[in-house]
């Protein structure tokens, strides 16, 4: 059984790794790889059964995402157990709700767009691919064809995710990340000049908004940036940058447990009796964008599911 697991493993590097860093950085990779692998059997493979049961598309086109439960996953400190869990329940979950057709396009690469009204800014939903580790689809927000800010999650229980110390509380949207691409600061200032100086993360909060709403998914938990799955990383490479805990906080979520936040359901905005009166105008344009992109993007990914879901009004 030994011998035959140290066979397999070995395989699944081989398949995996790019040979960068030369022989000793090659090298280097393998020993880890093999030592969490062998360490982990029973949930490797069943990591790699699951993937290849629900999304075999996905496990040729991404052999990394056939080894999540070997590496941190969705969130700092999530055990291995919880990982295996969170890995089986998404996967379930988009195989028992979504449309076919729509899962394999997304195994498959290609990108389902959610929304495009605003000049040349798209939201599109896909597998996150290099993301994975912080959850198995994204949101990207692109802006003149370039992606300029990108949001992973996972679908799983919110317990598992959040602890065993939070009650069982259904599917939930768990979101492992919000990051920006390479190079974007200067997409990043020409779209926040055409949406009314609003902040693109503003626009991808009401996007996760809207999917959840589309979904049917009552509970959207975001990461606190302690419990990022780099957080405890020192190079310069995987620090966290963004501040997630002040970026929830400004959109009126609420701590949910000692690693997730609570975000509403819905966008939350501010009143315009606590805006300076020569600011009203411009606050009106950017919440009317906020509900535009909230609704196109519940109403594009209701589409997406087997049986549509109850569209909720905004409170």
């Amino acid at each position: 059984m030994t011998s035959n697991a140290f066979e397999w493993s070995w395989r699944q590097f081989d398949e995996l790794d790019d040979g960068a860093g030369g022989l000793f950085g090659t090298w280097r990779r393998r020993c880890k790889f093999m030592v969490r692998s062998l360490w982990l059997a029973d949930f490797h493979r069943t990591n790699h059964a699951v993937l290849h049961l629900y999304a075999p598309r996905l496990a040729a086109r991404d052999p990394w995402s056939t080894s999540r439960v070997i590496r941190p996953y969705l969130r700092r400190g999530l055990s291995v157990r919880g990982r295996m869990r969170a890995v089986a329940e998404h996967y379930a979950w988009m195989w028992a709700q979504v449309r076919r057709s729509v899962c394999e396009a997304l195994y498959e690469g290609d990108a389902i767009e959610l929304w495009g009204g605003l000049e040349a800014a798209r939201l599109v939903l896909r597998a996150a691919g290099p993301q994975g580790r912080e959850g198995e689809l994204a949101i990207d927000l692109l802006w003149r064809g370039e992606r300029v800010l990108s949001c992973a999650f996972s679908v799983v229980e919110a317990s598992i995710a959040a602890g065993a110390a939070v009650p069982h509380d259904g599917p939930a949207c768990v979101v492992g990340a919000i990051q920006g691409g390479r190079n974007a600061l200067t997409a990043l200032r020409e779209l926040g000049h055409a949406g009314h100086r609003l902040q693109p993360t503003a626009l991808m909060v009401a996007a996760v908004q809207g999917l959840a709403g589309g979904w049917g998914i009552g509970t959207v938990l975001v990461v606190a940036r302690a419990a990022h799955v780099y957080s405890s990383y020192r190079s310069n490479r995987r620090r966290v940058g963004l501040d997630y805990d002040l970026l929830w906080q400004l959109a009126h979520a609420r701590p949910h447990s000692a690693h997730y936040w609570r975000l509403p359901v819905t966008p939350e905005l501010r009143s315009e009796a606590e805006v300076a009166s020569r600011r009203r105008a411009q606050h009106r344009r950017r919440c009317a964008l906020r509900l535009a992109v909230f609704d196109a993007v519940r109403d594009a990914t209701a589409a997406l599911i087997k049986v549509p879901a109850p569209v909720r009004a905004r409170g």
